[in-house]
């Protein structure tokens, strides 16, 4: 699971390797809006632009076999 606070402090993204739905939330607001991420399961880290208008996810899918 990676979490991180923007840089201004207003939303909070998360996101879990065993799912794949990427989560941002406005406390503020109490609102939550879900994206979908490409790809499957596996390692992820999300982090916000410096400005805070967009987040870089990484994500290293695991393969069994």
């Amino acid at each position: 699971m990676s979490i991180a606070w923007s840089p201004k402090g207003d939303k909070l993204v998360s996101v879990a390797a065993c799912d794949n739905t990427i989560l941002v939330w406005d406390p503020e607001l109490d609102r939550t809006s879900s994206l979908k991420r490409p790809g499957g399961f596996g390692q992820v880290l999300v982090k916000w632009s410096p400005t805070g208008e967009t987040f870089l996810l990484v994500q290293m899918d695991l393969f069994l076999g």
